[in-house]
């Protein structure tokens, strides 16, 4: 009989298929090229073109000898496509090469092999066959291709070979799988890839979102995994239950292993021979906490070849009712939590990306769907929430690029209930039954320090005076909806004369009508007064407006260190870093005319500003319309006078006004504008100060 072994080991890290992103955009499905394989000589190769067809926003990605003219676009287009002249150090002709252009739309993409001439007396260099740790530490290059070998595990895709792979020193994620180099997706199934499997393939080092990844990855080789168990997947219901792993084996003995984390509540039971398998039971007590789960490795070996596949198992938990900020201290998992607070603003509706404030702080929500589904069904614009709205919903907690955020491996958060409003002039307000409904109204600040009540400026006590005159007592205005005041007016920088949105219930005091339980929105700010002997006071002198053309900085290599621009004119100081690759500047025709453009995908601008005193114009806020490509990462910061205004402002893939309004009004401001950006093309359509 074989001996059976029984120890734990560490647990495989599990690395997802498809990191976060704060703006995930909708940019088409499908995409093709009319081509599969382009041929170039060694030297002086004629520039050749390949049609893309396509039904959404694409980008093209090379090695940097290849040219790709544009890599980016819309729909369907022709690119031209150039490779520099291969030669060696001494200048003579070098080895044949090849590479690939991979034109990318969302969930899809298309490869076009690019092969490259060279002297036929040379060799290729054979890619270093290395550890996963010694490809971990390597630097990142596109150029520089890597032999690994590793056990197959934590398959994502079995069509375009996403998965990881791991060798006594470490794990790496494989972001696709060609057949060959610079050829087609469809390996892993073709071979009949499997988890478990001993697989070679070569790759290059890249990263996503700082994740280490396997890039460009082309099949070697591989050797049937010597085991397999059965089911791959288990989920537990919350009270817990018993499974079994239908075990096959090859190798000269089976070990298992349950990893560290799930030692305390995941046991193994009984281990029973059926036939050409090995049944093994597991069971798992009642789940008080949130979600949680385990991974359970199962290893056989045969002489040098060691296979390893995985089980993993799922314990459905109960949901943990939290505040924002103390959700924000939770680490990343799988754990569920329910947060309710106010929609803050909406930043991609077709896929429910919100920010959610209460009165702890706000959270970045990357996604809320009509239900709980695994993958973002599109569903946020059927339950008809709009900003304001108090909102209710179950998500986990992750973060993006160090960032915070309701959402994890790119599961949406989901709708439990919200409360809405009615949208109504004060007199409708004043004419409405006392009770729970809430109400949004708009109108000025007045009496805010009249004595009327102690302490209005922190309690937020005041008239709100509508554009009809008619006027309502506002008994406490908070930032976020609250059970009890938190005193959070003063934070809010509203100052008498200040026209505010709010949203409130219909309440009394002694018979007289007041707005109760009310709860911040927006504001603008109003006139400050006059200075003594001036004319015209804080009150805004006509604004700034300033639309950008095609050009307006110059060129890359002749870029405009002033302009001088808009009604009125002013003149604007400029200052643009470009990244390692150099720049590009271009100018958006297409029907989302974002603007002017700074940057591409393989030229991003890392920072960029304009500056200017605004002499005779009194500036209470500062409208920007800006936006990024898609996957990019720009942020926008507005200063006036050195002092920031508002928080930092990350763009979203669609041309958008964003507003930095100043708690008062300033006279003669000096303005700064401030962009910075990490990834892709930025843009910058107009520039308004009110």
């Amino acid at each position: 009989m074989k001996k059976y072994l029984l120890y734990l080991l560490m647990a495989f890290a599990a690395i997802s298929f498809t990191a976060c992103e704060d703006d995930a955009e909708p940019m088409g499905q499908s995409i093709r090229a009319d081509v599969p394989e382009l041929n170039f000589e060694g030297q002086n190769g004629a520039e050749q073109t390949v049609s893309i067809l396509s039904d959404g926003d694409w980008v093209a990605s090379a090695p940097e000898w290849i040219t790709v003219t544009p890599n980016y676009g819309t729909g369907n287009m022709t690119v031209s496509i150039k490779v520099a002249d291969n030669l060696d150090t001494d200048g003579t002709l070098a080895a044949e090469r090849k590479g690939s252009v991979t034109f990318s739309v969302l969930e899809s993409a298309a490869t076009v092999a690019i092969i490259q001439a060279g002297d036929p007396a040379k060799k290729p260099v054979e890619p270093a066959k290395i550890t996963i740790a010694e490809f971990n530490a390597a630097a990142e290059d596109e150029t520089v291709f890597y032999e690994l070998t590793g056990t197959i595990s934590g398959v994502k895709s079995t069509y375009y070979g996403n998965f990881n792979i791991t060798d006594p020193t470490g794990t790496v994620y494989v972001y696709g799988l060609y057949d060959k180099q610079g050829g087609e997706y469809g390996a892993f199934e073709n071979l009949g890839l499997s988890e478990g499997d001993l697989i070679t393939l070569r790759g290059y080092r890249g990263s996503y979102n700082g994740l280490i990844e396997v890039m460009g990855g082309y099949y070697v080789s591989h050797v049937a995994s010597l085991v397999s168990a059965t089911p791959s997947e288990v989920e537990l219901p919350i009270e817990g239950g018993e499974f079994e792993i239908a075990l096959a084996y090859k190798g000269e003995s089976f070990e298992v292993a349950i990893d560290d984390a799930a030692k305390s509540w995941l046991n193994m039971g009984a281990i029973r021979p059926d036939g050409d398998t090995t049944r093994i039971s597991f069971s798992a007590g009642e789940n008080l906490g949130g979600l949680r789960n385990a991974t359970i490795s199962f290893t056989s070996s045969k002489g040098d070849v060691v296979s390893t596949v995985t089980t993993n198992v799922k314990q459905e938990g109960s949901i943990v009712d939290i505040s924002i900020a103390d959700f924000l201290t939770k680490e990343d998992g799988p754990a569920l939590y329910r947060l309710t607070g106010k929609i803050k603003s909406i930043v991609k509706e077709e896929y429910g990306n919100i920010y959610l404030e209460d009165a702890t702080g706000e959270v970045y929500v990357y996604g809320v769907t009509a239900t709980a589904v695994e993958k973002n069904d599109k569903s946020f614009a059927s339950l008809g929430l709009k900003v304001g709205d108090i909102l209710t919903i179950v998500g986990t907690k992750s973060s993006y690029k160090g960032e915070p955020q309701a959402g994890y491996n790119n599961v949406p958060a989901y709708y439990e209930s919200h409360i809405s409003y009615t949208e109504s002039t004060v007199a409708d307000f004043l004419a409405a039954s006392t009770g729970d409904a809430y109400y949004k109204l708009t109108g000025t600040v007045k009496n805010l320090s009249n004595g009327t009540y102690n302490n209005a400026e922190i309690y937020g006590n005041f008239d709100l005076v509508d554009e009809a005159g008619t006027s309502v007592y506002v008994y406490g205005l908070t930032k976020a909806p609250v059970a009890k005041n938190d005193k959070s007016f003063a934070s809010l920088g509203i100052k008498e004369g200040d026209k505010v949105t709010l949203i409130g219930k219909r309440a009394e005091y002694k018979g007289t009508a007041q707005v109760g339980s009310a709860y911040y929105i927006s504001h603008e700010a109003g006139q400050t007064g006059g200075d003594e002997g001036g004319e015209g006071g804080g009150e805004a002198t006509g604004g700034y407006s300033w639309t950008l053309e095609s050009g307006a900085f110059g060129t890359v290599d002749a870029f405009k260190s002033s302009v001088t621009a808009g009604t009125p004119a002013l003149t604007w100081t400029t200052a643009i870093t470009w990244g390692a690759n150099g720049g590009y500047i271009g100018f958006d025709t297409n029907d989302s005319a974002r603007g002017l453009q700074l940057g591409s995908g393989s030229k991003p601008a890392t920072a960029f500003s304009l500056e200017t005193t605004a002499t005779g114009i009194t500036v209470s806020s500062i409208v920007i319309n800006g936006s990024i490509a898609s996957s990019g990462t720009a942020k926008v910061s507005v200063y006036v006078n050195d002092a920031k205004v508002g928080e930092t402002v990350t763009l979203t893939t669609t041309a958008t006004d964003y507003t930095f309004t100043l708690g008062s009004a300033v006279k003669d401001a000096k303005v700064k504008i401030a962009y910075e950006n990490t990834q892709k093309a930025m843009y910058l359509k107009s520039v308004t100060l009110k």
